[in-house]
């Protein structure tokens, strides 16, 4: 799982891939703002406006004459709706009408972009005032089940969602309709309000329907609306009044030049540099080479701040926002970005975030500059599939339209296929998604593989650069001689879209070597197991422990530590015969015996972790860590399953204390400490642990022996009791190696794989 920090405060990357894929979330309400503020305090940079929308610039528009109308429609000819909406928007004090109004002016800006610039139009889209109206959210995904509790129901103030053709062609019969009232209504005074409140209505009618079963996966920008500041509440004018709320600025600020910076996204850690493999970025994606600020340093307006200036602005509002983002990536899994606009009267902020963070524009006030909200407004009807944050290694089933709706946002990624090297896999069902902001975002589809039709499990997951690729991790444990017997047989596995040269790169000018964090999506698809949690029975439990210890023991006998041995981690082959073989799928943080560990952070999921990793964060990797982690696990799952199925949720949950994020670190380990203890010398009350503590209590009494009297804090073997001999004599004495597995007549299958029961270690 990724590196978490000794802390109680935890980013969402921490949270969602230290507690991996137990049954329990950290997906919650109460929980959902703490760890986003902490992702935006580590992992967020601002730039100017300039510098900003310059990613969003459309290839050759604004050298066109239709451009250069629709600017002078806006700023010298002053549109008179928008310059209406502008002037209600001044002193509106009803919260629905704060939303509404800014969407109508929106939506006004794209409808005159669509006739004015008609040819540069990609997709029609919609900004919505939402108010109180609750968005479904994506619930996480474990194992092919949703995770019970993990949905939600945010309020955004607004979005702007992808409409489909029955949607689009709604929106121009309205459209058209208000043509026909303005121009009838041509020589009225606006001010009297008797047009726009007719145009109003039709608008409203036209929200109403549009709005009915919008997801977050309709959604290209969230809005969020901070509270009226008391000295935009002014009186409003006599209606006879003349105002002109915005006028053509003196000078057009220049595009040719920008102010960029880096997004120092180092979680407190010192940069490196990250693998030399080059990678080529989106082929539809042109983005020109910026100039670069220093990395300790953020652009905010025309002067550049100290980073750590961000801790003292970070407003609710903005963690709002964020939380809106997390929702749109995680919703189908298909996003590599998406987009945001945080407004306080006329002041906007635009907000970009992927996998690395989050990107925030100095302050925009729309109603001087009219023009720079348009270029934010219509580029998302005009940039490609690809800038606008879809993945485009994702593709849609040979009969939907390339671009539509249903191609970009469609109900779930069935039949959707993806190709990896030369082999092509096609989505069945989905088996895991991991809810985060910042980490890996880690989505798993039990899928088909076109041309075997053979069942394969395809995982994508925004990986750091610098990290071995799991592939070749695994390929060294089989050249050291681990059987394949206890590692997943990998069937492909490809490299793409890397963030630095993507939008991201656009905005700040970064490039891949000098970036620490720098992500990219990597594809690897591998045979399908089932979940180790199946195996509840005590006799499969004894098998899972007895195979583990020995593909633990494998791994470190060629060089390697797994480093995140978990129930999420694990799976089983089964065989013609009925025997199962316990293996290894995931390999993400495993690590070679020799490879320096740069960071000041561990590995693990949290439930599972070593206690000695939870007191010193900076302990040296030894093999017994992840022997401890096998104890935990097997015990988590006895306790946890029955059948198969989960039967607690993360309130009543009776092993709340090896996880609670909320906990320090040195709690969580005294809780386990504690457990050990009690489990040894007192009949549990859980009837799940009575009935298997005859055959645990050895195992456990091993571990708590060596924690009691060990000479050294990171003693590596606990004062002798740890060593891979001396636990197998452990495993052996309690029979662990006796399961029903040997009354089992040997297959074909069996053949072809060592036995693993008869496995001596000298």
């Amino acid at each position: 799982m990724e590196e978490v920090t000794k802390s109680s405060s935890y980013s969402s990357r921490e949270v969602e891939e230290r507690l991996g894929s137990a049954t329990h979330s950290a997906h919650k309400r109460v929980d959902i703002d703490h760890q986003l503020r902490a992702d935006l305090l580590q992992n967020c940079s601002r730039t100017s406006v300039e510098g900003f929308l310059d990613a969003f610039k459309i290839e050759g528009l604004e050298e066109t004459r239709e451009w250069r109308r629709f600017k002078n429609h806006l700023t010298v000819k002053q549109d008179n709706l928008i310059r209406a909406y502008l002037e209600r928007y001044k002193y509106v004090r009803n919260e629905q009408q704060y939303y509404a109004i800014f969407a109508a002016i929106a939506n006004r800006i794209t409808q005159l972009f669509n006739e004015y610039c008609g040819g540069y139009v990609r997709r029609r889209i919609r900004f919505l005032g939402l108010g109180n109206q609750a968005v479904t959210g994506s619930p996480s995904y474990h194992c092919g089940e949703e995770v019970h509790g993990t949905g939600s129901g945010l309020k955004p103030d607004g979005m702007v969602i992808l409409l489909d053709d029955n949607q689009a062609r709604l929106v121009d019969e309205t459209e058209n309709s208000q043509i026909n009232l303005e121009n009838s209504s041509a020589s009225m005074d606006l001010d009297d309000g008797l047009m726009l409140k007719e145009w109003d209505e039709k608008a409203q009618e036209l929200n109403k329907s549009l709005t009915e079963g919008v997801r977050w996966k309709d959604c290209l920008l969230s809005v969020e609306f901070k509270k009226r500041s008391s000295t935009s509440l002014t009186t409003k004018s006599s209606k006879h009044s003349v105002t002109k709320p915005f006028t053509a600025p003196a000078k057009v600020p220049s595009h040719t030049s920008l102010k960029r910076v880096r997004d120092d996204d180092d979680d407190n850690e010192r940069p490196r540099k990250t693998n030399k493999r080059a990678r080529n970025p989106p082929s539809k994606t042109r983005f020109s080479k910026p100039h670069m600020q220093t990395a300790d340093s953020v652009l905010q307006g025309d002067s550049v701040t100290p980073r750590n200036a961000l801790s003292k602005e970070l407003r609710s509002n903005e963690v709002q926002l964020a939380s809106y983002a997390l929702e749109t990536m995680c919703a189908l899994g298909n996003r590599a970005h998406t987009f945001g606009i945080l407004l306080q009267d006329f002041s906007s902020t635009l907000w970009f975030y992927d996998r690395s963070g989050a990107i925030a524009s100095a302050e925009l006030d729309f109603n001087r500059d009219i023009v720079s909200l348009a270029k934010f407004t219509i580029a998302f009807s005009a940039m490609d599939d690809t800038r606008l944050g879809f993945i485009d290694v994702l593709q849609a089933p040979s009969n939907v339209k390339h671009g539509s709706k249903a191609a970009l946002a469609p109900l779930d990624l069935m039949d959707f296929s993806v190709t990896c090297g030369d082999q092509k896999a096609t989505f069945d069902q989905l088996l895991d998604r991991r809810f985060s902001f910042v980490g890996r975002g880690t989505l798993v589809h039990r899928g088909t593989m076109s041309n075997s039709r053979r069942k394969v499990a395809v995982k994508l997951s925004w990986q750091v650069c610098s990290r071995r690729p799991e592939w070749e991790i695994i390929q060294e444990a089989l050249d050291g001689g681990c059987p394949e017997r206890y590692i997943v047989e990998v069937i492909a596995h490809s490299v793409h879209c890397k963030l630095s040269e993507g939008f991201r790169g656009a905005i700040q000018g970064w490039s891949s070597t000098e970036m620490y964090e720098d992500r990219e999506l990597r594809i690897i698809i591998t045979e399908l197991l089932e979940p180790v949690t199946n195996l509840s029975g005590l006799p499969d439990i004894q098998l899972f422990v007895w195979s583990t210890f020995h593909a633990i023991y494998y791994l470190d006998k060629a060089g390697i530590h797994h480093r995140d041995v978990s129930a999420g981690n694990l799976g089983y082959q089964q065989l013609a015969c009925g025997r199962r073989l316990i293996k290894f799928f995931d390999f993400d943080h495993a690590r070679k015996h020799d490879q320096k560990q740069s960071s000041r952070h561990f590995t693990g999921t949290l439930p599972f972790l070593a206690i000695d990793l939870l007191l010193h964060n900076n302990a040296p990797y030894v093999v017994r860590f992840d022997y401890e982690s096998m104890m935990w696990t097997s015990l988590w799952i006895v306790v946890c399953y029955e059948d198969g199925q989960d039967q607690y949720g993360a309130k009543d949950h009776p092993l709340i204390q090896w996880f609670n994020p909320q906990l320090p670190m040195d709690h969580l380990a005294n809780n386990k400490l504690g457990f050990m203890s009690q489990f040894r010398f007192v009949l549990p009350s859980d009837p799940r642990l009575s009935r298997a503590r005859d055959l645990f209590r050895p195992l456990v009494a091993c571990f708590d022996d060596g924690y009691r009297k060990k000479e050294t804090p990171l003693d590596e073997t606990l004062g002798g009791f740890l060593t891979p001999k001396s636990l197998r004599n452990v495993l052996l004495e309690g029979k662990w190696g006796e399961c029903d597995q040997c009354l089992l007549p040997t297959c074909e299958q069996c053949s072809l794989v060592d036995d693993g029961h008869l496995l001596v270690i000298i």
